[in-house]
């Protein structure tokens, strides 16, 4: 079995892809740790709507399980959604927004 020099192309891209995969699980499993700032530096960086689309979506899921923000986390779907409404992630997006509402609907008003 012949191994990448850390200094190839392959290698560098093939490492961050796997660093992706390991915070979009957690996030998945729902394990905190740091996934929030790691998702908007992604989105930050992202070059093309499709990884746009893929950090909105990851960093609103991280915004809820580590900060518990439900706003930012819509707002995010929303923008996952819409950068890419043919893919995986806006699908995705959908139902964790019908989710919230759902959510939201069943928790009494605090009304005064």
């Amino acid at each position: 079995m012949r191994t990448l020099p850390a200094g190839n192309a392959l290698f560098g891209h093939f490492s961050k892809a796997v660093l992706d995969l390991e915070h979009m699980m957690a996030v998945q499993r729902g394990e905190p740790g740091g996934h929030t700032a790691y998702f908007r530096t992604e989105l930050g960086l992202a070059p093309n709507s499709y990884l746009r689309a893929q950090a909105s979506y990851y960093l609103a899921c991280a915004l809820l399980l580590e900060e518990n923000d439900a706003a930012g986390a819509v707002l995010l779907y929303e923008q996952a959604r819409a950068l890419a409404p043919q893919l995986w992630v806006a699908a995705r997006a959908g139902a964790a927004l019908n989710a919230l509402h759902a959510q939201e609907a069943a928790q009494p008003s605090a009304g005064i």
